[in-house]
């Protein structure tokens, strides 16, 4: 039981999953059995997020998962976890 603060700066050389060449991508963030967080929307395939996020972790909850998403109009695109 206890708090974990998450630091993300940025991320590098995400896959280019848009036609156009315009990714938006945003990073989900997840601990077993918990919120879901959400970094804010950036333009690009290099992205400076600089946010902290703070996960309420309790007993069991022992993985944190991250996965890189590019938002699209109809349908987001997963590009990495």
């Amino acid at each position: 039981k206890g708090q974990l603060y998450v630091k993300l700066n940025r991320a590098t050389k995400l896959t280019d999953k848009d036609l156009f060449g315009k990714s938006d991508p945003f990073i989900e963030m997840w601990l077993e059995k918990a919120y879901k967080q959400r970094s804010k929307d950036t333009k690009g395939l290099n992205p400076i997020f600089d946010q902290t996020f703070c996960f309420y972790v309790r007993p069991g909850q022992n993985k944190l998962y991250i996965r890189a998403v590019d938002k699209d109009t109809f349908r987001n695109d997963k590009i990495g976890d």
